[in-house]
């Protein structure tokens, strides 16, 4: 299926249609995840802008319109746009990138269609847009003299058109009815809402929980409704994410005492995959090779490669982290030879920042695969800085969920073998572990010292806000993975977040339990992914990270699945893409959503609602990347909302999804006494009996039946159970 922008040549258009006078149709206005960003901005221009229905607002027949679009992000005019929460003095607003497209006469004037989306938390994006009353975008007066700074490239546009140099007033005044701020038409995320919810209550759980991490404190007493915001520790001018609370679907507003619409729903986009970044422009540390020892034998390439999320390996059911030590390791246990139970998450948890932690260990060697025990002979102790991001971000959630807040073996943290006989009790790993929410806010701590250390040589826990910090740093010099030798972090993979990186040997991805989320295999074996820069005959180039091919507007087109992927997908399709993804091996991802409403009229959420609204935007996206169209820039594996392209139920070209599970209330068993053994037990703060779940489009995951009887999605899949498509699969365990 080819859609109707990819036929046009030109950024012009003859509307020969009747017009009706004046009309302004806004037909997209979002916030939310960074994740889709990208992709809805060139669809809204690519798709929908070049419809031969619009600009029929400027009074005549045969009017020529011509199209528009902007961008830029809040580093660079802080004051340009942010969403408001409308609920009451002392909610911040919340700054963050932009983009806006538009419809408008050759020569200006007056606008006929908009679309817009700003880039904020994912748990952000949930409350704005759940707020009762709902929140609105609002633009600065920056905007009207503020040139784009093509946050989206301009070759992925079909005209390859560079930013405009502004936004008209007549824009912005479309954006401002009234002159008050433009009311949400969706909410952008990458966990659900129940997750989204349950994240805030975490945050704002007070006292603080140190057993099991659930209660942060970042609370303020009293109603606690809002609290303390959180801070990046890699800006001179604080950046700063504010925990507030919001109802469900069917609930009661906690600041209005309006209710909350019981129609909303969740429409799936595709799966994106978690991917763990590394600075190594230093020889001696990240960047060392592999050598040669009486263990290992090298292949050229460098030492870190991969992290360890589960011990032991490969895993086997019920069984626990074993401390067996290999026969090179007698005696007392030395440093070297000390087997970390949750290598990653006790990285993260800031129990072990150096260079010789265990979750880096990459033996070549098969019999020592299964141990992965740290040579001591061959590394070196050095410092790591480890950039962490806000407990609202749905990336920090995902990875809290899907690696460091799990035990190693398949069944997850549902078993019944000591020390965890209470299933689903989660392990006491979490990255806000040690973390004083005054005292280290903004965050950036040291490492306490680890087994058997006695001179300190730990590196740090830093806070950045938003992707775009953890990666290309902020104001301050030599942060983020950009600019800090010897650094790590995690951000959901997309080309745009990582375009700064890419296509450089001193920065690189590294597998997970030995899978690649990218691509086939880590080195590109066989040549298979054209648009993989590793080259399995040149060790250095093994993990770096890919460019987005230059885009044309000549078939193949540049930049899509099938000029960076080879092979097919389940559908005969060329791409194969996010391979491991599809075949759930890689087990860090989660799906993409939008939210919105159906069920309301005026909503611009439906096709039925609006043709050019929010789950048109949806469908084109998906259907471009699944069809290689220019502009489908594949940066997820999609859904199929339309049905176009697949006949799995929407799954689209995913082949497993996660399962979903309930979140409890604040008794460790289940009502009635009994010991919870498939539910994910939370232990506190989230109660949902009093909220409806999401209704509308149903996401991909087994529907549950919620409290009035009716069909409909419910509870969190932030970790849940990796199971394939089609499965029968009741439990809803945490996997």
């Amino acid at each position: 299926m080819k859609r109707s922008t990819m036929l046009l040549a030109a950024m012009l258009i003859a509307v020969t249609v009747a017009p009706f006078a004046g009309a302004q149709n806004v037909h997209f206005v979002a916030a939310g995840s960074s994740a889709v960003f990208q992709g809805f901005a060139v669809g809204a221009y690519n798709d929908l802008a070049p419809n031969t229905t619009l600009c029929g607002g400027f009074g005549g027949i045969n009017v020529t319109c011509q199209l528009k679009h902007w961008s830029i992000k809040s580093s660079q005019c802080a004051t340009c746009a942010a969403v408001h929460d409308n609920r009451g003095a002392g909610v911040p607003d919340e700054a963050g990138n932009i983009w806006i497209v538009w419809v408008e006469p050759v020569g200006g004037g007056s606008v006929s269609d908009v679309w817009t989306d700003i880039s904020v938390d994912s748990t952000v994006g949930v409350r704005e847009y759940l707020s009762a009353p709902r929140s609105t975008i609002v633009l600065g007066a920056a905007v009207t003299t503020t040139a784009g700074t093509n946050v989206i490239a301009s070759n992925l546009y079909f005209d390859g058109s560079p930013d405009a140099t502004s936004v008209p007033n007549y824009v912005v005044s479309a954006l401002q009815p009234g002159g008050a701020g433009h009311v949400l038409t969706a909410g952008l995320t990458d966990i659900r809402p129940e997750d989204a919810k349950f994240a805030t209550n975490r945050i704002l759980g007070t006292p603080k929980d140190t057993l099991y991490w659930f209660r942060l404190n970042y609370g303020t007493g009293g109603a606690n409704l809002t609290g303390h915001p959180i801070q990046s520790a890699v800006d001179t001018v604080p950046v700063l994410a504010t925990p507030v609370q919001f109802s469900l679907p069917g609930g009661t507003d906690p600041f209005t005492g309006q209710a909350v619409s019981n129609t909303v729903g969740v429409f799936p986009i595709g799966e994106s995959p978690i991917v763990f970044l590394v600075n190594r422009s230093n020889a001696n540390g990240m960047g060392a090779i592999q050598q040669t020892d009486a263990q290992h034998t090298t292949d050229g390439s460098y030492y870190i490669r991969n992290v360890w999320d589960q011990h032991p390996f490969p895993p086997q059911n019920n069984v626990y982290p074993s401390l067996t030590q290999p026969s090179h390791c007698t005696g007392s246990l030395s440093a070297a030879c000390h087997v970390t139970r949750r290598p990653l998450a006790n990285m993260f948890s800031g129990g072990d920042c150096e260079g010789d932690n265990s979750a880096f260990t990459w033996p070549l060697n098969a019999q020592y695969q299964g141990l992965r025990v740290t040579n001591g002979s061959q590394v070196v102790t050095y410092p790591i800085t480890l950039y962490l991001r806000e407990p609202l971000s749905g990336t920090m959630n995902t990875v809290e969920y899907s690696e460091f807040r799990l035990y190693g073996t398949p069944q997850g943290s549902n078993s019944n073998v000591p020390p965890n006989s209470q299933s689903e009790r989660p392990p006491i790993t979490t990255q806000e572990s040690g973390v004083d929410s005054v005292a280290n806010n903004p965050l950036n701590q040291q490492c306490p010292l680890d087994y058997k250390e006695t001179v300190n040589n730990e590196g740090f826990r830093v806070r950045g806000i938003g992707t775009g910090e953890v990666v290309n740093g902020g104001s301050i010099a030599g942060t983020g993975v950009f600019g800090k030798p010897d650094s790590m972090t995690y951000a959901f993979f997309s080309f745009g977040n990582v375009s700064k990186l890419a296509g450089q040997t001193k920065y690189g991805y590294l597998m997970l339990d030995g899978v690649d989320p990218i691509f086939h295999t880590y080195n590109n074996a066989g040549a298979f992914d054209p648009g993989q820069p590793a080259n399995a005959a040149l060790p250095t180039t093994w993990g770096e990270l890919p460019t987005l091919p230059a885009c044309t507007n000549v078939a193949p087109f540049g930049c899509t699945k099938a000029v960076i992927w080879g092979g097919n997908d389940a559908n005969g399709k060329a791409g194969d893409y996010y391979p491991n993804v599809a075949n759930g091996t890689y087990p860090a991802w989660s799906e993409l959503r939008m939210i919105c409403d159906p069920g309301v009229a005026g909503q611009n959420c439906s096709l039925a609602q609006d043709p050019l609204g929010a789950e048109s935007l949806v469908q084109h996206l998906q259907q471009d990347i699944h069809n290689s169209n220019q502009g489908g820039v594949p940066d997820f594996l999609a859904f199929d909302d339309a049905n176009a392209f697949s006949a799995n139920g929407g799954y689209g070209d995913a082949g497993f999804i996660r399962q979903h599970y309930s979140f409890l209330g604040n008794s460790p068993v289940l009502p009635g006494g009994a010991t919870p053994t498939t539910t994910h037990q939370t232990q506190t703060l989230v109660d949902f009996s009093a909220e409806a779940c999401s209704t509308g489009h149903v996401s991909p995951g087994t529907p549950n039946t919620n409290s009035a009887g009716t069909t409909s999605e419910c509870g969190g899949d932030a970790g849940g159970f990796i199971v394939p498509i089609g499965a029968a699969n009741p439990t809803g365990n945490l996997q």
